[in-house]
């Protein structure tokens, strides 16, 4: 063991090997090293934040939600009827004006509300959901529907999709909802409840259509409409004489003209 110490100290004696100096802390720590993996996970992320108009009215309105399922036989009827003939009529047209209809029988769901006070509307503006290709929800409004035929509101849903789809929607077209309009049937969704938007009472969502065959005989076409309500001002009952006047409506297609 003493031989084998003497050797290592001939050697260091030889070769001129300094003793080495101890790094003395300063209180500061090193650098962190950064470990790259691979491209997928070294990508950058950025938070998102929420829109807006959704954050409001989830966390300020409180919701109701009820829902019917409606026989639109006769309407998909007619619409294959006028398309034959060279005309087209969009199931949101009729839903609107079916609501416009409805929102005369129960005026309570047309209004302007905040936090304090909520005001009626002597005016139907329908904001209307309009698929974008974008992250946001966007919504035209057509305003003083309660004074447009079917033909008017499907010539104004038509410019306002058209506006939308080309980013020109102004700002008047965009704002002063008093009662919006969601029809997803084009998007295959069958059931949703969508938000109410600030400073609304209601929203009215309509799913896609479902086509059933009755005693292997008959057929039927049937959509899925759910009412989401501010539940602080609208009552159930409020509500559901709503929900029970649209679907009447639209099984009685002869009512909506």
């Amino acid at each position: 063991m003493l031989e084998r110490c003497r050797d290592v100290l001939d050697y260091i004696t030889t070769h001129g090997i300094k003793k080495g100096v101890m790094a003395t802390t300063t209180g500061v720590e090193p650098p962190k090293t950064s470990v790259t993996g691979s491209k997928r996970r070294s990508r950058s992320f950025a938070d998102v934040p929420l829109l807006s108009a959704d954050l409001v009215s989830k966390t300020s309105i409180p919701h109701g939600y009820l829902s019917t399922h409606v026989d639109v036989t006769e309407i998909v009827n007619e619409m294959e009827k006028l398309l034959a003939e060279g005309t087209e009529l969009c199931l949101t047209t009729i839903v609107i004006r079916a609501c416009v209809l409805a929102l005369k029988v129960v005026p309570e769901l047309n209004a302007i509300s905040d936090r304090s006070t909520t005001s009626s509307s002597p005016v139907v503006n329908v904001a209307m959901y309009v698929p974008s290709q974008g992250r946001n929800s966007v919504f035209g409004v057509l305003r003083g529907a309660e004074k447009m035929t079917m033909k008017e509101i499907e010539m104004n849903r038509q410019r306002i999709e058209k506006n939308v789809a080309a980013g020109t929607l102004s700002v008047e077209d965009a704002e002063g909802g008093t009662f919006s309009v969601c029809n997803l049937s084009d998007l295959n969704i069958s059931d949703s409840a969508e938000l109410v938007r600030p400073h609304q009472l209601a929203t009215l969502t309509i799913g896609r259509l479902h086509h059933f065959l009755s005693d292997g005989q008959s057929s039927a076409d049937r959509l899925k409409a759910t009412l989401s309500f501010n539940n602080a001002v609208i009552s159930e009952d409020l509500a559901s004489k709503f929900l029970e006047s649209f679907r009447f409506l639209l099984e009685h297609p002869l009512l909506l003209s």
